[in-house]
């Protein structure tokens, strides 16, 4: 316990009585000032955390002043459940630094970490203007690691210096509103969509001989096409009920095998209706050769 006594030069002059106790809890010793104003009773107090009681500060407050002298402090621990660890004072608007490897977790609380304040504006900021390689927020499960990282102007990997990348080791990146199924799904073999794409550019697929082998033309278009059926239908699997046309993805299959996908995760077949224009090419030339051959035998009657 520490007594400080003051008094003054003449008699009835300002005199003060300062009580502080200490007490020490797992190797660390406390103080605990007195009642009374913060700038009164702890300004002596160098080496130890202090217990705040001011008209401010609420009493479950505990300050950590500097130690003059050491190089580090081992560590803050706050034995009183429910009790919070602040840094700096709870409205205080500067920045401080923390210099170390992690900020572990130990809890079994399913929430570790939270940033937040009381503006309408909150960041969350990771890495700064200086860093020319990339800055990284990785996220571990028991299936891999995922992570989001910002390349600078010196990283060349993955999208490039300047891109934006998500990046997952192990399965797919998926977007999707809370509470739906998937609605945009990337996979290592492409990228499929749930609902209707919408683009205001145009959609354009590689097309260049220069990657192509095996060049064939498609043979007999028009009986293919013959074997074909047209249909209109309504969806039963989504909201929108308005008619629709196109083909039967199985139907397909029977005749233009290499146009139908089948996606296993959704069980369901599709068609690639892009890929079936070069049937409908060859098919209209097999027609029109047909109808230029009518036209000269008619003309050939005519004589």
């Amino acid at each position: 316990m520490e007594f400080n006594i003051g008094t003054g030069t003449t008699q009835g002059g300002a005199s003060n009585l300062t009580v502080k106790s200490n007490t020490t809890i797992n190797g660390t010793t406390f103080f605990s000032p007195a009642s009374g104003s913060a700038s009164g009773d702890y300004t002596n107090v160098t080496n130890y955390p202090y217990k705040v009681d001011s008209a401010t500060q609420s009493s479950d407050y505990w300050r950590i002043p500097h130690l003059s002298g050491h190089s580090a402090v081992a560590g803050v621990y706050n034995y009183e459940t429910g009790k919070n660890v602040y840094w700096g004072e709870p409205a205080d608007t500067g920045t401080y630094e923390f210099r170390g490897r992690y900020i572990n977790a130990t809890s079994s609380n399913q929430t570790v970490g939270a940033f937040h304040n009381n503006l309408t504006t909150c960041l969350f900021k990771i890495g700064d203007t200086s860093n020319s390689s990339y800055s990284d927020l990785i996220l571990y499960s028991n299936s891999g690691t995922g992570e989001i990282f910002k390349a600078g102007t010196a990283y060349t990997s993955y999208g490039g210096a300047l891109a934006l990348n998500i990046y997952n080791s192990n399965g797919s990146i998926c977007f999707h509103p809370s509470g739906t199924a998937n609605i945009l799904k990337v996979l290592t073999s492409g990228i499929t969509v749930t609902g209707s794409v919408t683009a205001s550019g145009d959609v354009i697929a590689f097309s260049d001989k220069r990657i192509k082998t095996n060049i064939k033309t498609i043979n007999n278009g028009l009986e293919k096409i013959s074997k074909l059926r047209g249909v209109s239908y309504n969806r039963t699997d989504i909201d929108d009920k308005s008619n629709k046309i196109g083909v039967i993805a199985q139907e397909v299959k029977e005749v233009l095998p290499e146009v139908v996908s089948y996606d296993d995760e959704k069980n369901m077949f599709g068609v690639d209706y892009g890929k079936m224009s070069g049937v409908f090419i060859e098919a209209i030339k097999e027609l029109k050769a047909e109808v230029d051959s009518l036209k000269q035998e008619i003309k050939e009657l005519k004589k």
